[in-house]
């Protein structure tokens, strides 16, 4: 007997995990299970308090963990669970699997699964918490097989370890067009509720073999399944560039109805990460991608379309993206952060523009944008880091990142300009060896000639 898929929301009511932990409760868990001192404890939960989201003026709730791109907050989510993890351990013979508030365990009958969801329901009382019942089943044997789609799941791990250690062109290319096949039947055939999960690691092993077998299938599924858009959109993202899959890029969104900022992101986010060439082909693809982006209406939509300039658009368009932020009173911390970020991109044609607006916001900015502001006029004061420097750690690590991260590029730009001045190459063997995309090439190229 398998229980499947137990999740976990607060009062019985059906929201987000993360929006529904109190951060008291957190605080007694963390403090029985890290024998910390209070003075750290109480930075913590400040900061957390002061990371998550509330309306203006409001006081806080102490309710909630933020949900950003950073480690710490999930860990603390599982720690408070290690209790429900400690109970599964010990009544399933640690048959159970538990990814944050999504539980699936094994037990020998009915009336164990019912008394287990009895003494895991107790302790999430405790900590303010319920079983969302209405998403709480209880299959046999057969039923899990084919909910979790055993078969398909150890394939698709076979398929995935070969796609890893095959090097001939030609037997990826093989494999490639076995995979795509196998695909178009499993979409075309499969029911079970986590069929979407295995569509995710078909297009995983697609990308993997970097070869553009499953094109067609791209369009009508990203616009038809919101689950599986960022798994296909780091399988066009891997993909080599050429006209079919910059084209499918671009359908992908034309045929999708968008009512989340989030598939704009996702989108504008998988175009920066793709390699695109610096010809007339890729300039086709950039002009397009940009186009779909620029009438933008919403502070959201702005970032998504200063995003892709920041690396592939003309320092005056990457100028009148920054000034944009005026006419739409951004006031989000993020959102503030992002304009400032983007002006190194235009200290060679416009450095009065930049050093005017970063000492502005330096002075009289919001804080996390003065903050941004500040470290990045530090960066261009002392220029080229050491090689023991932490800067230098961050923006050249020992393992080569690839695609170089945007954000860094920016930074780059900023010291880039810095050693112009000082008429020096400094940086200039890291700088080739780090960043190979032709864009990010051809922007510094422009600001240190030197470098490149």
């Amino acid at each position: 007997m398998i229980l499947l898929p137990l999740r976990i929301c607060s009062s019985g009511k059906q929201i987000h995990y993360f929006d529904n932990i109190g951060l008291r409760e957190l605080r007694h868990v963390v403090s029985s299970v890290a024998k910390s001192e209070e003075v750290y404890l109480d930075l913590l939960f400040s900061l957390l308090e002061d990371l998550s989201w509330r309306p203006d003026y409001l006081p806080t709730s102490h309710k909630g963990l933020p949900t950003i791109e950073i480690e710490a907050p999930r860990l603390l989510a599982h720690c408070l669970l290690f209790e429900v993890d400690h109970i599964l351990k010990e009544r399933t013979t640690d048959s159970f699997v538990r990814w944050m508030d999504d539980i699936n365990f094994g037990v020998g009958s009915r009336e164990k699964a019912k008394q287990l969801l009895g003494e895991i329901n107790d302790v999430l009382k405790s900590r303010g918490l319920a079983l969302n019942i209405g998403k709480t089943e209880v299959l046999t044997g057969r039923e899990a097989e084919s909910h979790f789609l055993f078969r398909k799941n150890v394939r698709l791990t076979k398929l995935d370890q070969r796609a890893a250690r095959l090097r001939s062109p030609d037997a990826r290319r093989r494999m490639a067009t076995s995979v795509a096949l196998e695909l178009a039947q499993h979409v075309s055939t499969s029911n079970a509720r986590n069929t979407s999960k295995v569509t995710k690691r078909f297009f995983t092993v697609l990308g993997k073999l970097g070869v553009p077998a499953a094109l067609d299938a791209v369009p009508p599924l990203f616009a038809d399944d919101a689950a599986l858009r960022p798994a296909i959109l780091r399988y066009l993202s891997k993909l080599p560039f050429s006209k079919r899959v910059a084209r499918t890029f671009l359908a992908a969104l034309d045929k999708t109805q968008l009512f989340d900022d989030l598939t704009l992101y996702g989108w504008s986010e998988a175009v920066v990460s793709w390699r695109v060439p610096r010809n007339k082909d890729g300039s086709v693809f950039v002009s397009s991608a940009l186009e779909r982006l620029s009438n933008a209406k919403t502070p959201f939509a702005w970032y998504c379309h200063l995003n892709c300039l920041a690396k592939y658009g003309s320092t005056p368009s990457v100028k009148r993206a920054v000034e944009r932020a005026d006419k739409f009173r951004i006031r989000e911390p993020f959102l503030q952060r992002q304009a400032i970020a983007a002006l190194p991109r235009l200290w060679t044609s416009d450095p009065d523009f930049v050093e005017y607006r970063l000492r502005d916001t330096t002075a009289a900015g919001a804080p996390d944008a003065a903050s941004v502001a500040a470290n990045i006029l530090l960066l261009h004061e002392h220029g080229f880091p050491n090689k023991n420097d932490r800067v230098s750690f961050y923006l050249f690590p020992r393992k080569e990142q690839r695609p170089y991260p945007v954000a860094k590029f920016l930074l780059l730009c900023s010291i880039g300009h810095a050693e112009r001045i000082r008429n020096t190459d400094v940086g200039a063997k890291e700088v080739r060896r780090y960043v190979k995309d032709p864009f990010y090439r051809h922007w510094l190229r422009d600001i240190n000639p030197r470098w490149t």
